[in-house]
């Protein structure tokens, strides 16, 4: 069904158990979708640019949201990720700038680089327990995000590469316990936040980690921290 442009709306019996990458690629006009509870796999890229599609209820037992399955669908409002999930692959929601909340299980244990980039109305969102890695530019340029809490059990190394780059609205965030770097434009223009507290054992802050964070007024750095890179909170 790739590009069939004027697709409005489809019905999947419930022998389908697999449905293959970019089974729906830009059908432009499609704007909701039942997967069945037969359907044990979603490959990449379902439904990449189906600007239209504004509500699917997925059923289906699946392990993945595969990378791009959502990409550039700029009207997506409404999903609820099955318990199953495990991992949500890169730029699975990249460019969703219709959602405004979003769940993810405790059955998830890895998201991918730009899963939630550009969701420019993503208000909030919950983070599990579960995880155990989180990729590079994971919420960038997510404009209306004002609050987020990484779970202080989760054994991340790192805040990632542009994590909340171009966040513009975010005012408080807490890291877990376990964080040891803070990488080049983790918090990049974040420029409503004014009070970060940097836990130990955090050892390095990358350049442009927060640069142009410009309404900062209370900034707390343990004595853990040996190097803080060119730029690291210039504006």
């Amino acid at each position: 069904f790739s590009k069939c442009s004027s697709l409005t709306e489809i019905e999947i019996p419930n022998s389908v158990t697999v449905i293959a990458s970019c089974a729906f690629y830009k059908c432009f006009s499609l704007k909701q979708i039942t997967i069945p509870s037969s359907v044990t796999e979603l490959g990449c890229r379902v439904f990449e640019n189906c600007k239209s599609l504004k509500s699917i209820t997925l059923n289906a037992p699946i392990l993945s949201i595969e990378e791009y399955l959502f990409n550039h669908c700029s009207m997506l409002q409404n999903l609820t990720i099955p318990l199953t999930v495990t991992k949500i692959g890169d730029y699975s929601f990249n460019c969703c700038s219709q959602l405004q909340k979003l769940i993810i299980p405790s059955s998830v244990k890895k998201i991918g680089r730009n899963a939630f980039a550009r969701c420019s109305n993503l208000k909030q969102i919950t983070i599990p327990q579960s995880l155990t890695s989180i990729g590079n530019y994971v919420f960038s340029e997510c404009i209306k995000l004002k609050e987020i809490e990484i779970p202080k059990e989760i054994p991340l190394k790192s805040i990632g590469e542009g994590f909340f780059k171009n966040c513009q609205s975010l005012e408080k965030v807490t890291f877990p316990n376990s964080v040891e770097v803070i990488e080049s434009y983790a918090f990049y223009n974040c420029s409503s936040l004014k009070e970060i507290e940097i836990p130990p054992p955090v050892t390095s802050i990358k350049d442009y980690a927060f640069y142009n964070c410009v309404l900062f007024k209370k900034v707390t750095i343990p004595s853990s921290v040996v190097s803080i890179d060119e730029y690291a909170f210039s504006r």
